[in-house]
């Protein structure tokens, strides 16, 4: 009989791959730089519960790029982000000044860039993170068939990019000029996508429609 393999060299093994992984994610451990609970609006040591999480999702996806679930969480977490945190400093914001207009309140207008800049670091992070994982996936396939780890790559790049675009209408109604630099972006990542037929038509189509908004 072939001999167990040392005790914690499968752990090891994971960690290390984990490592590599969420250090190319954004920082030690999976980290996002330079992002506070001040920047997001986040209640105090909510950020480090939504970073512990992001470090579970970059082992998962180190160790299961195959499996579906693994980029599904990766999902919700940007999302959950987007929807409760980022609103709820730009809330804050309005109500600190004039009628809560861009060009009537600075603060707004600060916060807002400020959140498009922490938004897009933390987008463009899971992007190229997913792209990586298509092209490894890609290089060590056998055969015609596209593995899967590199379809549930590229349907994570689109739907994070839908969930980018719900979010930038959205703070466009609030100060167009704060995140019109990312909204540009977007759509030259949208075209990407449309090149590598990454999604629906249908979801593409509204993906634009939200970036034109």
């Amino acid at each position: 009989l072939r001999a167990p393999p040392a005790a914690g060299s499968s752990a090891s093994a994971a960690a290390s791959a984990s490592a590599s992984t969420s250090a190319s994610i954004g920082g030690s451990g999976g980290g996002s730089p330079e992002m506070t609970a001040t920047d997001l609006g986040l209640a105090a040591g909510a950020l480090e519960a939504w970073e512990e999480e992001r470090r579970l999702s970059s082992s998962l996806l180190a160790t299961f790029p195959h499996v579906e679930a693994p980029w599904a969480f990766r999902l919700q977490l940007f999302a959950v982000l987007l929807e409760e945190a980022v609103p709820t400093l730009v809330a804050r914001a309005r109500r600190g000044g004039g009628d809560g207009g861009c060009g009537e309140a600075a603060d707004v207008s600060a916060t807002v860039a400020r959140a498009a800049e922490r938004v897009g670091a933390l987008w463009r992070s899971d992007m190229e993170m997913a792209s990586r994982a298509t092209e490894e996936a890609r290089s060590a396939a056998q055969g015609d068939a596209e593995p899967a780890a590199a379809r549930f790559a590229r349907r994570f790049r689109a739907h994070a990019l839908m969930e980018l675009a719900a979010w930038l209408r959205d703070m466009r109604g609030r100060c167009e000029a704060g995140v019109e630099a990312l909204v540009q972006e977007a759509l030259g990542a949208l075209e990407g996508l449309k090149a590598e037929a990454a999604a629906a038509p249908a979801v593409l189509r509204l993906i634009k429609l939200d970036l034109d908004a």
